[in-house]
């Protein structure tokens, strides 16, 4: 018998042959380790730009509240014109009622034509949150102005 024959040295099998078995494994970890983060990342992503969406509508629709509180006496004294007299504090006791938890009101500014809001909130992200990041804060603005009706 030859040398290498027989034991199947001549086909590429041998003594390197056990050294390549783990190689597969350990590049199969390595991307599920990458899929794995990567798909933390876009459910993050997605999670922060679904809180930030549902801040900006909050945050219109408090401005929307805060621009109904009308000044009546000075409506009534017949102070209208284009637009409604605005009564600030009243304002913003409407726009401090319409919101609920998590969100605050950070701040209301109230001209003669405009209402404009600021609401926060605090999020934990849902895959980050698990490594320690902490918690995120979302802004949100809003306005609104409240016009007279044509007759």
């Amino acid at each position: 018998m030859r040398r290498g024959e027989g034991r199947g040295e001549g086909r590429g099998e041998g003594r390197d042959e056990g050294r390549d078995e783990g190689s597969v494994l350990i590049l199969t970890l390595g991307l599920v380790v990458v899929l794995v983060a990567l798909l933390g990342v876009v459910v993050d992503v997605t999670a922060l730009a679904l809180r930030r969406r549902e801040a900006e509508l909050t945050a219109d629709s408090a401005a929307r509240a805060a621009a109904q509180a009308v000044d009546l006496s000075a409506y009534y004294r017949g102070a209208a014109g284009e637009r409604l007299p605005l009564d600030v504090a009243n304002a913003r006791s409407q726009a401090s009622e319409f919101l609920r938890r998590p969100w605050r009101m950070v701040r209301l500014t109230a001209t003669d034509e405009v209402v404009q809001v600021t609401v926060a909130s605090r999020m934990r992200l849902p895959f980050s949150g698990w490594l320690g990041i902490g918690q995120v804060r979302v802004v949100g603005r809003g306005a609104a102005e409240m016009r007279v009706a044509p007759r």
